[in-house]
């Protein structure tokens, strides 16, 4: 339990950062997905998120210490403004 403590404090930590900070960063699915939810881009699900990766679309730069994949927060940004664009 201490650990899911530590770590829903540490997401929230990040919530709380700017986001031009966020995007120097690694961040797990659901921290990437907190911070899109704070800006002005609107919320992306963490799912979505994972779903793009499972298929390829997304790339992994690592894992955080719980084996959580880590991805770029600009990745993101830019395929969802890809599917966006594209309508799909």
């Amino acid at each position: 339990w201490l650990l899911r403590a530590l770590a829903s404090i540490y997401a929230v930590d990040i919530c709380e950062q700017n986001v031009d900070e966020a995007r120097a960063r690694l961040l797990t699915a659901t921290e990437a997905s907190r911070i899109l939810h704070m800006g002005s881009d609107g919320a992306l699900p963490a799912s979505t998120i994972r779903k793009w990766a499972e298929r390829g679309r997304l790339t992994a730069h690592g894992s955080d210490p719980r084996g959580h994949p880590l991805y770029r927060l600009d990745d993101i940004e830019a395929l969802a403004a890809m599917v966006v664009r594209r309508g799909a």
